[in-house]
């Protein structure tokens, strides 16, 4: 019986994580197809260069969508970042007594207006979304097919399965692999394409219109770790 119920909640999890996200499979599914749809009107449906503008298409869009939250989260890190200085003169000041130090930073964050989770909680928000892009995509090319639009007709994940772009298989993975292959080395650019930008576009939020001030203490040590740690975990 004690083994049998951690099995159980479980599984009530994972249904209800799944209940969760069928109303973004659903969404996702329905504008890849509708992209796919629409590129059909002059491209051939099943050519891999179809779907590959239509998988863009969807994730300009999802990306768009979620420029408000990219937003507030640039905004909240950076006013974080700025408070730094003023964090280390409290932590010089009150470092020995604990509880009058998180007194007066937290008094600190409510005249500025700063929420240090904040700038946690847009991540929080979109990995659902993102959850629900991937799995998608990969139940369209792998089975078994995820999201109303792509599960009412048949022949869309099969085409996505077989579609070919610069001779890799859209529905390949980098690995595990015997040999490597076109699938591959477009995969691997891809990759050191995504974490480069990544990196590169981090750096200069960071540092852009920052005062010299604000890129030294242990505020701006934890950015520069989340500066490093994010690419690596896309990567």
């Amino acid at each position: 019986m004690t083994t049998l119920l951690p099995l159980s909640i479980w599984s009530s999890i994972g249904a209800a994580f799944s209940a969760m996200m069928e109303p973004i499979y659903w969404a996702i599914s329905g504008i890849l197809v509708g992209f796919h749809w629409l590129y059909s009107r002059f491209l051939d449906p099943n050519a891999g260069v179809t779907w590959v503008l239509s998988i863009i298409s969807l994730t300009i869009v999802i990306r768009t969508l979620m420029i408000p939250l990219f937003v507030k989260q640039i905004n909240s890190s950076r006013k974080m970042q700025l408070l730094g200085p003023r964090l280390k003169e409290l932590q010089e000041k009150y470092g020995a007594d604990r509880e009058r130090l998180g007194q007066e930073t937290m008094k600190m964050y409510k005249e500025e207006g700063v929420n240090p989770a904040a700038s946690c909680l847009p991540i929080l928000l979109q990995m659902p979304i993102f959850i629900g892009l991937f799995r998608v995509l990969l139940g369209a090319a792998t089975n078994p097919p995820r999201g109303y639009f792509c599960t009412s007709d048949p022949k869309m994940p099969e085409s996505l399965a077989k579609a070919k772009f610069l001779g890799a298989e859209i529905a390949g993975t980098f690995m595990p692999f015997d040999t490597f292959g076109a699938t591959q080395w477009v995969a691997l650019f891809l990759i050191i394409a995504m974490t480069s930008s990544l990196f590169v576009t981090q750096l200069q939020l960071m540092r852009k219109n920052m005062p010299p001030e604000a890129l030294t203490g242990q505020m701006a040590q934890q950015q520069k770790m989340m500066l490093y740690l994010f690419p690596i975990m896309y990567l």
